[in-house]
């Protein structure tokens, strides 16, 4: 039989093998639709991975550290709250669930992004979320590229923004190079920054696109880039779709910076997902009802 299955695979094109490992692999987000190239989640969306899914640092004397799992698919809260007791608790690790060890890292305090506020763990709506604050510019930064050159490239986000104001540069970051000004992004992805302090555009999701007040409401954003096109989306809607020439750069990718959000879950792929966007976001809604 595993003959079988595996001249089935070779038959296939790589869109048809993800399709079939979908079939076969009903459950978790990367069981049906694996080959990410990092997974940041307050849920376990991999069978296969077995570690933790946060590191906590607990604001009291010591500044203990302690790795928070899950029961079954949600972040393990009874642990959380027992480690960091009435105190607040800072994610100093974000870890990565693809199998490539891409982890998100904060070592500076004052930049940590909060999971427990005094005793009480930070929700957004009815599930947990991680709060980046805007004033201490709180983000978790991966140790390597994630994405070689401008490669084709898939992220999708379960987020909801904080702040109504824009203020380029402070409560977000705006357009990208060559974009339409007035495409404004409230959660953004960016790779480090150049020598000019320009950031390198990851992708972006655009929250509105009038440059009118940005809606603080949960929401799932997905960026979709084939090489040649950037495809951008709220939920089920698309907001743009546009010729983009992505930055060549190859560094860090960095989760938070200036927004002022919530973050529940990123994922990234290393190609164009476009194909199953409906479905990859029909999990991650079905997970957190948002729409």
């Amino acid at each position: 039989m595993k003959y079988i299955i595996f001249f089935l695979l070779l038959s296939l094109s790589a869109a048809g093998q993800q399709e079939f490992f979908h079939a076969q692999n009903k459950g978790l987000l990367l069981d049906e639709y694996p080959n990410a190239a990092a997974a940041y989640s307050l849920r376990r969306v991999n069978s296969r991975y077995t570690g933790p899914l946060i590191r906590v640092r607990r604001d009291s004397t010591g500044q203990a550290e302690q790795d928070i799992g899950s029961i079954g698919e949600a972040l393990d809260t009874v642990a959380l709250k027992a480690f960091v007791r009435n105190n607040s608790g800072f994610v100093t690790t974000w870890y990565d669930q693809s199998g490539n060890a891409r982890n998100a890292t904060q070592t500076t305090a004052a930049s940590q992004p909060r999971i427990v506020n005094a005793g009480v763990v930070e929700k957004d709506g009815s599930k947990v979320g991680v709060r980046f604050f805007r004033a201490n510019n709180t983000a978790l930064k991966t140790a390597a590229a994630l994405f070689t050159g401008a490669q084709a490239r898939s992220v999708y986000a379960v987020y909801t923004p904080l702040s109504t104001t824009i203020n380029l540069g402070n409560d977000i970051w705006g357009q990208q190079s060559g974009s339409t000004p007035g495409t404004w992004c409230v959660l953004q992805f960016r790779q480090a920054f150049g020598a000019n302090g320009d950031p390198y555009f990851a992708g972006y999701f655009a929250d509105l696109t009038d440059g009118s007040n940005i809606t603080t409401v949960k929401k799932i954003a997905s960026f979709f880039y084939d090489g040649t096109t950037a495809s951008l989306y709220r939920n089920s809607t698309l907001v743009q779709s546009a010729a983009r020439a992505l930055n060549t750069v190859n560094v860090q990718f960095t989760i938070g910076g200036t927004p002022e959000a919530f973050i529940s879950e990123i994922i990234v792929y290393n190609s164009s997902q476009l194909t199953f966007r409906n479905q990859l976001i029909g999990n991650i809604n079905s997970y957190y009802a948002i729409y």
